[in-house]
């Protein structure tokens, strides 16, 4: 032990609990004129002293003695990312998103790593009644079972604990995640289903789409099919079916998302190679006349609308009927009583928005100045944000 380093980390934790030396003594029932030399760095802790010690400052053993105790960087906890410890003793399950030590058992737990499963392992997944339905044909013996099956998405965790000699069968319901954008679909869609539309809600997160290669194969080797096998396939039929196409993107930088616009690249095979110009703007031709209508719906959580500005450029050779942008998109989220109140009314326009679009092909132009309306000025904005 190094006596200026111990010394040190004892003075600061006790400042960090706003503790005096006198009442360090006096819980540790020893003078506080030895506290203030431990402090100094003029002796150490008798090794009979340091547990009572360390339980008080409820500082680790380890950095006790070691004279180091530091913060690890900020982590944001993505939960994709947590790391997962189990006790080899009593299997004890512990789990943290940045870094830790753990100690179980009065021994250092190690990180489990993750690796993939062979077939023996393998986590068997089918869908029934939108959930998960989730098998194993893993031995779970005594000596050897899986302890736990845990369900990551972004922001969510949910760990489901198994027992060894018990059949691993769980159903786990399917969650649907979206962002401030998707409650101004989910509105605009309930409302063209109240009018008797077909509709559905296709979150580009929950779709296997890859990018487009530029190997132009869907032009000169298989026209108007894309060699890749992914999920793209079925939703080129269901955008080509469509009577209305609705593509809704947050702005986080200045344009869509990069899963919308990904979405938009393998569009491709639904053009050909021949250069059409409209006005200036040259293009693909397309190898089947557009017939679907389109509307646009956008969120920025920043105030004002010149944020939706490249995006309305990017988009315009799709020939929008609507055009829905939403500023101060934070709020729609909000628990503040009076907040929820405004969105539920901007919310209701939308509705109408989307039951006038699947009646009429268009919206009456009351409802298009209302879906402008203010949700909070640009001063109040900015001080509920706190920045």
């Amino acid at each position: 032990m190094q006596n200026i380093e111990v010394g040190n980390v004892i003075k600061q934790i006790r400042i960090e609990k706003s503790m005096t030396q006198k009442q360090l003594s006096d819980k540790m029932n020893i003078s506080d004129k030895t506290i203030s030399k431990w402090e100094r760095g003029l002796g150490c802790p008798d090794i009979s002293l340091l547990g009572k010690l360390s339980e008080i400052l409820r500082v680790d053993l380890a950095s006790l003695l070691n004279g180091n105790v530091s913060s690890n960087n900020f982590v944001e906890g993505n939960m994709k990312k947590t790391k997962f410890y189990v006790c080899p003793t009593c299997h004890n399950i512990s789990l943290c998103t940045g870094n830790a030590e753990i100690s179980c058992c009065g021994r250092k737990v190690s990180e489990n790593i993750l690796q993939k499963a062979d077939s023996n392992d393998q986590m068997i997944i089918d869908e029934i009644d939108n959930q998960w339905y989730i098998t194993s044909n893993h031995e779970m013996e005594k000596d050897n079972y899986i302890s736990f099956v845990a369900y990551l998405t972004g922001d969510n965790l949910t760990i489901y604990k198994q027992y060894p000699e018990w059949e691993i069968e769980l159903r786990i319901p399917k969650k649907r995640f979206g962002n401030t954008t998707n409650v101004i679909a989910e509105s605009f869609l309930n409302g063209a289903n109240k009018a008797g539309a077909e509709v559905e809600n296709i979150l580009l997160t929950e779709k296997n789409i890859n990018h487009c290669k530029g190997c132009f194969a869907c032009w000169f080797k298989t026209p108007g099919k894309c060699i890749i096998d992914d999920d793209m396939s079925e939703l080129m039929q269901k955008y080509t079916y469509s009577d209305i196409v609705v593509l809704a993107t947050p702005v986080y930088t200045w344009n869509m998302t990069a899963m919308l616009k990904n979405f938009v690249d393998r569009l491709i095979p639904l053009k050909q190679p021949l250069i059409v110009e409209t006005k200036g703007r040259f293009d693909l031709e397309e190898t089947k006349p557009k017939t679907q209508k389109f509307v646009i719906i956008s969120n920025c959580g920043f105030p004002g609308n010149k944020n939706f500005d490249i995006l309305k450029f990017s988009i315009s050779p799709c020939k929008p009927t609507l055009e829905i942008y939403r500023n101060c998109g934070k709020l729609l989220k909000s628990k503040t009583e009076n907040v929820q109140v405004m969105v539920r009314k901007y919310l209701q326009v939308v509705e109408q928005a989307g039951y006038e679009m699947a009646t009429h092909g268009e919206i009456h132009k009351e409802t298009k100045d209302n879906l402008d309306m203010e949700l909070m000025s640009t001063v109040d904005y900015v001080k509920y944000l706190g920045m």
